[in-house]
């Protein structure tokens, strides 16, 4: 589990929390904007996928979305 404390290094407000899987699943819940979103690619030990994907995927979706 994971809480976002810092929104200076995220487009997802403080206080949006998920889950980042072993196998590269990725889950996130932002309560101040009611969004949910998921996302998996299911390999493991790809290391990049925490430091370079999700934030990626995440920061892209609320760019999207105008947030």
């Amino acid at each position: 589990m994971r809480t976002l404390i810092d929104g200076s290094k995220s487009k997802s407000p403080v206080g949006e929390f998920g889950w980042d899987g072993a196998a590269g699943a990725f889950s996130l819940a932002d309560p101040k904007n009611h969004i949910g979103m998921f996302y998996t690619h299911e390999i493991l030990g790809m290391i990049e996928a925490y430091s370079e994907i999700h934030p990626t995927l995440r920061d892209l979706a609320y760019e999207a979305m105008g947030l």
